[in-house]
Order: structure tokens, then sequence, then C-alpha cells
């Protein structure tokens, strides 16, 4: 295995699989847990810009994303497979997505506040949850 990680775009036919059986393996995951909700997900993977990273043949995370009309990328999700470098992972994917949109603010959306913090990323702010759904 080599110890060069690849970061691509997620390409469907080559990647779905891979990533759902990803984030089956954590257990407080909201899109592992029914069938229906691994289904909006897929659609969410397809609908948005999701980057993969790779050691060798192995998924080592990924990261999804969504543009609000060329204003602001937010990153909706970053999960690195703990058997990987996570943080070398990680900072890879969002250095990654930088080059591909330098131009505009990227906010991540977070669970982990300190983990971003230690990078020395800024929080401008807060997410509210409204209704009872999962998603």
């Amino acid at each position: 295995m080599t110890d060069k990680i690849h970061i691509r775009k997620y390409n469907v036919d080559i990647d779905q699989s891979a990533v759902l059986e990803l984030i089956s393996k954590k257990r407080d995951w909201i899109y592992s847990k029914e069938d229906s909700s691994k289904e909006i997900y897929k659609l969410a993977l397809e609908n948005s810009f999701t980057y993969v990273a790779q050691l060798g043949n192995n998924l080592c995370g990924f990261l999804r994303g969504i543009q609000d009309n060329g204003l602001v990328i937010y990153v909706c999700e970053l999960f690195v497979n703990p058997d990987c470098c996570s943080v070398r992972v990680a900072n890879q994917l969002l250095e990654y997505i930088h080059e591909d949109y330098p131009e505009q603010p990227i906010y991540i959306m977070s669970g982990v506040d300190e983990y971003y913090r230690d990078f020395g990323f800024q929080k401008v702010g807060s997410v509210f949850k409204m209704g009872s759904g999962e998603y």
C-alpha cells in the first residue's frame, strides 16, 4: 500500500458503496440507521460536491459540501475512517476544497468544534435545528 493519499471527486459508480460502508461503521451517524435515510443520503452525495480520499485501494474519508449560489461553501460532512491517519486525511480534504474554490469563504458545519479550533479555524456562528425530523 502506498503512503500517498489521493483526493478526487466522488464517482457514484465507484464510490457509493464504499462511502455507505464507511459511514455504517459509525454508530451515531443518522444516515446509516434506516434504508429510507440511506436513499436520501445517496441523493445528497450525488447532488452535492463530494470528494473522496483514498490510501491505496482503501477509502479513508470523504467530504460533502454544498454551494450557496456562488456566495459561500458549506461543508456538511467531513468523515475520516478511524483506521487511517485522520489528521492528514481531513487536512487534505479541506485543502482540496479550498483549492477548488479559492475565492469563496468556506464554512464547516461541525459537531466537534474543538477539532476545528485546534487547526486555527474561527468559530463564526451556530446551527439551530427546527422541527423534530432526523435530518
